[in-house]
């Protein structure tokens, strides 16, 4: 797992801790090294869990087009229904969202 410089880990939440070491796994059943690319850094949309604690983002850029939809579904499957997951066009956001 690598962090991208920027990243910073002020207020990381436990949740996203664990949803972080799910994802890396899943990452390593594609045979990549999980990036963290955003946790609670740089600028978000407003309503964003990024500020807070609760969201991240992973780099895609190393998947085929093919592969970025079995790795969504492979994050997906692996992480409970209090997570979303979503392809946002260069990165995958995952966010601890409870219903």
């Amino acid at each position: 797992m690598q962090l991208k410089s920027t990243v910073k880990l002020a207020d990381l939440k436990s949740q996203i801790v664990l949803a972080i070491l799910i994802a890396a796994d899943v990452y390593r059943m594609f045979g990549q090294d999980l990036v963290i690319t955003s946790l609670d850094d740089s600028v978000h949309h407003a309503g964003s869990l990024h500020p807070s604690g609760y969201a991240f983002d992973l780099r895609t850029s190393y998947f085929t087009a093919s592969q970025i939809p079995k790795v969504l579904l492979a994050l997906k499957q692996s992480l409970t229904i209090d997570f979303d997951v979503i392809f946002e066009a260069d990165h995958f956001h995952i966010e601890y969202d409870p219903k």
